[in-house]
């Protein structure tokens, strides 16, 4: 690992914009994997520990810029390669013209690739340049070709080679869902049900984004079996399922290190507001809100330049002053249940106590089922759905749905809405419903518990089953807790 850093630093180091300290250095260890620590000296507040300019990001507007080069077809003004300029002429002029993605890029309309999200776009293109460029390379060579001739190799060849492999990227409840072969499909049915409606929901993203992504892989698939007849080839390629299996890979890859960044063209929806940052993906996730490192993208001014903008991280308030102390950021205020769905792992309940919470939604629709007024009272009001509780209360949600099943009055329970009506009033009836739900809920995680502390280990990964543990036992300390002061 250590050569394939020093790669990425020389390549990080061909932009004179790029900038580390020489404070800071990569550190490895079997259980937390890799992260950023102090190697000399101190760091203080707001200090740049890392700069990466834009042209080394991963990003809807680079990833339009580089395929650009391949396709002259694609001219978005401001994104992709200008080429009204003589130095522009001649930069184009460079690029190798037996380049396999001279074709494979110009398949892909302006339209099209404009009309895909953020992850589609990104999941398209890195399985394009990581692993079907050195089969397109091979595919196109021929007899007469020189035995001596380098294989072309991506821009970005050197962050792929520090991305996590597939095994340690193999804790995502999502992928157990959507990969058929899984070894840890059967933890799915004991995940905590808040855990389950998120995994339920990224699975669902993935597979409307292959859907749109898989008929162009179809299409360079049957043309590269084409192709490796005319030229009497007879190597192996990738299949479609094989590519399937890669693009879980991607898509895990991207989910658990991109970082928030609003990118212009995309600006409209959120979800596609990302950038993927060489070296700072090293950074591990902390629960503490403040004080460690602070991210920042200072966009981009010139129109002819590539990308976003510069990303850099600054040292938060607390500074850094222990040898070898981990350099944390935290990904935001986010429960276990939401980390094991996005990033792969869960942490400390103690450390995270604030933020984890038990979601008893489906027991209290359930009650509710029967009675069309309330629930029509309920989504009327904006209170149906995702009712939670956490380690100190309950939240108002839960309380104004628990009120009305336990009175089964709205006009009691719109007055409360309007604070004219005390909690107190309800609090003693609820507790007597809630204590019942949350009852059925420990005796549910317990046995899940039970089953899988006592249940002989069949899979590689121990990692995805001690996840599900933390989780379980995380949410039966908030249901024990309530429970007591009852």
């Amino acid at each position: 690992m250590e050569t394939k850093i020093g790669k990425l630093l020389t390549w990080l180091n061909e932009s004179p914009s790029f900038n580390i300290s020489s404070k800071i250095g990569i550190h490895e260890t079997p259980h937390t994997g890799r992260g950023v620590i102090l190697t000399n000296d101190k760091l203080h507040r707001n200090e740049v520990i890392i700069s990466v300019p834009s042209t080394h990001q991963l990003n809807f507007h680079t990833v339009l810029y580089h395929i650009s080069k391949y396709n002259t077809d694609i001219n978005l003004l401001g994104i992709t390669i200008p080429r009204s300029t003589e130095n522009d002429k001649n930069y184009l002029k460079d690029l190798n013209r037996n380049d396999p993605r001279f074709f494979y890029y110009s398949q892909l309309s302006q339209e099209f690739l404009v009309s895909l999200s953020s992850f589609q776009l990104l999941s398209l293109y890195i399985l394009s340049e990581w692993i079907l460029l050195p089969y397109w390379s091979q595919n196109n060579s021929s007899d007469e070709y020189e035995s001596d001739i380098k294989p072309i190799q991506s821009f970005w060849q050197p962050f792929f080679d520090v991305w996590p492999t597939k095994l340690e990227l193999s804790s995502f409840p999502a992928i157990w869902d959507c990969d058929p072969d899984s070894y840890y499909k059967y933890l799915l049915e004991y995940l905590p049900f808040e855990t389950s409606i998120n995994y339920k929901r990224i699975s669902n993203l993935i597979q409307i984004d292959w859907k749109v992504i898989q008929p162009v892989l179809s299409s360079w698939i049957d043309h590269m079996n084409s192709q490796q007849i005319n030229n009497g080839l007879n190597c192996v390629l990738p299949t479609i399922s094989d590519l399937y299996y890669q693009f879980l890979h991607i898509y895990t890859i991207i989910n658990s290190r991109c970082l928030y960044a609003e990118v212009p063209l995309k600006s409209d929806d959120v979800k596609n507001n990302f950038t993927l940052v060489p070296y700072v993906d090293f950074l591990n996730h902390t629960s503490k809100a403040d004080g460690h490192c602070i991210p920042s993208l200072n966009k981009l001014k010139k129109v002819k330049s590539c990308g976003i903008g510069e990303f850099q991280i600054r040292c938060g308030s607390m500074g850094y002053k222990m040898l070898k102390e981990e350099i944390f950021l935290n990904y935001g205020a986010h429960s276990n249940d939401f980390l094991l769905n996005e990033y792969g792992f869960v942490i400390s309940d103690d450390k995270n106590l604030d933020w984890n919470f038990v979601n008893i939604s489906n027991s209290v629709e359930s009650l509710l089922e029967n009675n069309s007024k309330m629930i029509k009272f309920l989504k009327e009001n904006d209170y149906w759905g995702e009712y939670t509780i956490n380690y100190d209360s309950i939240s108002y949600r839960t309380l104004i749905a628990l009120s009305l099943l336990v009175t089964k009055d709205v006009r009691r329970v719109e007055k409360l809405m309007q604070g004219l009506i005390s909690e107190e009033f309800f609090l003693p009836k609820i507790n007597l419903l809630l204590k019942s739900i949350l009852t059925n809920y420990k005796t549910k995680y317990t046995n899940n518990l039970d089953y899988l502390l006592r249940t002989p280990i069949i899979e590689e990964n121990t990692f995805c089953r001690q996840n599900v543990i933390s989780l379980i036992k995380g949410t039966l300390k908030i249901i024990d807790h309530h429970l007591e002061s009852m």
